[in-house]
């Protein structure tokens, strides 16, 4: 599901210039069953704010969906940060939702607690849905290769009212790729409610300004 590791670290160190953007871009393939697809999540943080957009396309069958949100940062220390969230998104069904939740984060040396995802979503026209993501993220060492190495869980629920609950849940192998830098890589394998089985190939870049 939908995760941020690091943003939080990423804000002090642009704090000068009080920008970062993260680029989040994910591939994943079903063993079995649905065609692969494309994630991407694109993240500009600010001191108090951010504004975040996120699209999926499913090359083969010409799927895609669009969603777009601000969020204000109603807790703000040195390791939490939690942000309101107000989020659009339409799909190419027709589908459109307006949506409103939170981010939480919070970071400390070994590990970072993400819960990106956690908001009430409303159909136009149509019925409403609850929707969590947590992708905790923890490192393998203190220091050297270790320290670049992390395990990274990662859950999805969705529940929509008039239909069964719905869940992708795995974990992830990551490798920060530049030392000292929140830039990573990560393998993933998860499973999903239809019994399905995916495999994800991940790359986060950061950059601040």
């Amino acid at each position: 599901g939908p995760d941020d590791p690091g943003r939080k670290s990423r804000c002090r160190r642009s704090k000068a210039s009080g920008y970062a953007l993260q680029l989040d871009t994910r591939v994943t393939v079903p063993i079995e069953g649905p065609p692969p697809f494309v994630f991407n999540r694109t993240t500009l943080n600010a001191k108090m704010w951010l504004a975040e957009s996120i699209t999926t396309a499913t090359p083969e069958t010409r799927a895609w969906y669009n969603e777009a949100g601000v969020g204000l940062k109603v807790m703000r220390t040195t390791q939490t940060t939690v942000s309101a969230m107000g989020i659009v998104s339409n799909d190419s069904k027709g589908v459109r939702k307006a949506m409103v939740g939170m981010q939480y984060f919070r970071t400390s040396p070994l590990a970072t607690i993400a819960v990106p995802v956690a908001r009430l979503e409303k159909t136009l026209n149509g019925p409403v849905s609850i929707a969590v993501a947590a992708n905790p993220l923890f490192r393998l060492g203190r220091q050297g290769t270790m320290f670049r190495l992390a395990i990274s869980p990662d859950v999805f629920v969705h529940k929509t009212s008039d239909k069964p609950l719905s869940w992708t849940a795995g974990a992830g192998l990551d490798w920060f790729t530049r030392k000292g830098k929140a830039d990573r890589i990560e393998i993933a394998a998860l499973k999903t409610s239809l019994n399905q089985w995916q495999v994800r190939g991940r790359y986060v870049l950061n950059f601040s300004f």
